[in-house]
């Protein structure tokens, strides 16, 4: 679920990125309006919906002898820290770039 979603929100803009070196304006323009609302609106509502499966996963499963709930809350806050990081860069710190 992580990888597919991710693939099909975000892999448009990745194919988009490498025009971006060819200098046009237009494309910049873009790929800044098109970063921003693809990468902030539409991925902050797939990471919200990843974080809540994560939360009802971590809530209603029952512990075993290999993994236990407390690693589900671990890996949720992992992902959303590398994703808000990835964000932060991606979003915020891009544009100034250029």
């Amino acid at each position: 679920m992580l990888a597919m979603t991710h693939f099909l929100l975000l892999g448009p803009l990745a194919c988009l990125w490498p025009l971006t070196y060819l200098g046009s304006s237009v494309i910049v323009d873009f790929y800044d309006l098109a970063n921003f609302w693809v990468g902030t609106v539409a991925a902050s509502a797939m990471y919200g919906t990843i974080a809540s499966v994560l939360t009802m996963a971590a809530i209603f499963y029952t512990a075993d002898k290999s993994i236990s709930s407390g690693y589900i809350w671990q890996e949720m806050v992992l992902y959303l820290v590398v994703e808000a990081f990835a964000w932060y860069l991606s979003v915020w710190e891009y544009p100034k770039a250029h």
